[in-house]
């Protein structure tokens, strides 16, 4: 897997580019004065004081792959509030650098939905040349979270199913807002008959509660982490969680842990219209723009278009797959994410513009991981999961669609609507009782956020109010273009700085700017 690739597992699901859903500070520390660490199942809003002890020192077994890349699976249970009705199998994978070192580097690349695992298998290929030392230093873990992949995955619907779902799930009006709703419960529905009582237990919290089962099993004394877009927030929550076991923690493309779901959605919104004001600008100053002769008219042809594939969908020589708004909005959304695929949104909407959307659609697919006969992986199925019942741990709270629209022209509506189907979360099929820890993270060693300007997804007032609210945060901010910094953005100074932090534990200063 190339650095392009490990950007597409960071971005399919990004931010979910459909408002993850974010939760409110609570007053419960999460901290931890045992002397191996409090209980995975001793999580805030969880009553369980259950011995969790035959979790946490299972003894891996770890199959050899090649001399340095070993294969296992660990055991957690269903519900950390009754371990004994259930478990799952969550699927591990350990590349050794040092076989004497008990240095282990966490990864996760975001969606909710995004494969640990092949994270860290490409990893290596990835810092070869911009952080080789990291590679060296550390033994990397990584681990499909529950649902996810190879972890006991949800598998909810079939392929048209699930087809009909992602082509109404963002809607550009108000009319459409029903057939999003229908969709949602639609899939919640099938992921509830399929899988049971394990669809309502694949919660960020419960997937934190998780990597301190693993941290334990692996006989590591901290968890040193690196999170991406959504693998931020889960890398807060185990700090919220388990503060007094973080090592060094890096958040790159950060969530805001305070904001409700709309007010995510809203963030978005704003920060989608500034990555594609930056393209358009580009688009532009590059001359022969097929979208438009000024960042004006590239406005409003696209939003000409979303309107009108809201209204009637446009062609794409598939004809059970016509382009709706929801999938135009995923296919301009993707390339958004990384600007050395700003060229194939030029061509793509250059095309539905002229009557042809398939270019559109292939960008959605690419989104959504969906090969040509099917989807390739449940990372859709998985991140809209996570999402609703990480929505019902959430504050409620209203956004009117004036102050989306405000924030962005091209793409306030869609996310305002998208928003809006979603906000009765808690009347789905599937539920959790769970509560929200203190996102502060009391205690925890210094916790290094990185933001970028223009990041699409994650918009860098993130990171500055999640460096703000953690008590040992740290802002590192990249002048930039795309989504998350460190590895795959070009930038040597954030390269250099995170690597120094990873390896050495050198701090940078709070508000360094690079």
């Amino acid at each position: 897997m190339d650095s392009r690739e490990i950007g597409r597992a960071r971005r399919r699901g990004g931010a979910a580019l459909v408002a993850t859903c974010a939760l409110v500070v609570a007053g419960c520390s999460g901290e931890d004065d045992s002397p191996s660490g409090s209980p995975p199942g001793s999580a805030p809003g969880s009553a369980s004081t259950a011995d969790l002890s035959a979790y946490t020192s299972q003894v891996i077994d770890w199959t050899p792959v090649t001399a340095s890349i070993a294969t296992a699976t660990i055991t957690v249970p269903v519900d950390y509030d009754d371990p004994g009705g259930g478990d799952m199998e969550l699927a591990l994978v350990r590349l050794m650098a040092d076989p004497d070192s008990d240095r282990f580097l966490f990864s996760n690349p975001g969606g909710p939905g995004g494969s640990g695992l092949d994270l860290a298998v490409a990893l290596p290929d990835i810092a070869e040349n911009v952080a080789p030392e990291l590679i060296e230093t550390y033994n990397l873990i990584g681990f499909d979270p529950r649902g996810v992949g190879k972890s006991s995955p949800l598998t909810c619907l079939d392929t048209a199913a699930l087809d009909d779902v992602v082509a109404s799930a963002v809607p550009g009006t108000e009319e459409g807002e029903a057939d999003a709703e229908e969709g949602l419960e639609t899939l919640t529905e099938g992921c509830a008959e399929t899988n049971g009582e394990e669809a309502s237990h694949v919660t960020t919290v419960e997937d934190a509660q998780d990597m301190e089962v693993i941290r334990q099993a692996i006989g590591a004394e901290e968890l040193d982490y690196l999170g991406f877009s959504y693998g931020t927030f889960l890398g807060t929550t185990y700090a919220a969680l388990f503060p007094d076991h973080v090592g060094r923690m890096v958040l790159d493309g950060a969530l805001d842990p305070t904001q409700t779901p709309m007010e995510s959605a809203q963030g978005q919104a704003q920060g989608f219209q500034t990555a594609f004001d930056a393209w358009a600008a580009d688009c532009v100053d590059g001359g022969d723009c097929p979208v438009g002769s000024s960042v004006e008219d590239v406005t409003d042809a696209v939003q000409g278009l979303l309107a009108q594939v809201d209204a009637d969908p446009l062609p794409t020589g598939d004809q059970e797959r016509p382009l709706t708004g929801s999938l135009a909005f995923f296919g301009i959304g993707e390339p958004l994410y990384t600007k050395s695929d700003w060229p194939k949104l030029t061509a793509a909407l250059g095309a539905a513009l002229d009557g042809d959307g398939s270019k559109l659609l292939a960008s959605a697919d690419a989104y959504a991981n969906r090969g040509r006969k099917r989807y390739q992986s449940n990372q859709y199925v998985a991140q809209n999961m996570v999402n609703a019942l990480d929505c019902q741990i959430a504050p409620e709270g209203e956004v009117t669609e004036d102050e989306f629209t405000a924030e962005s022209p091209v793409f306030g509506a869609h996310l305002y609507h998208a928003a809006a189907a979603t906000a009765d979360c808690r009347d789905l099929s599937i539920s959790t009782d769970l509560a929200a820890p203190d996102y502060t993270a009391p205690g925890a060693a210094p916790i290094l956020v990185v933001g970028t300007s223009r990041d699409p997804a994650t918009p860098l007032v993130n990171s500055e109010n999640l460096a703000d609210l953690l008590e040992s945060g740290v802002l590192l901010t990249r002048d930039g273009d795309g989504h998350t910094a460190y590895l795959t953005g070009g930038n040597a100074c954030i390269d250099r700085t995170v690597t120094a932090y990873l390896v050495d534990g050198t701090v940078p200063a709070d508000g360094t700017q690079c």
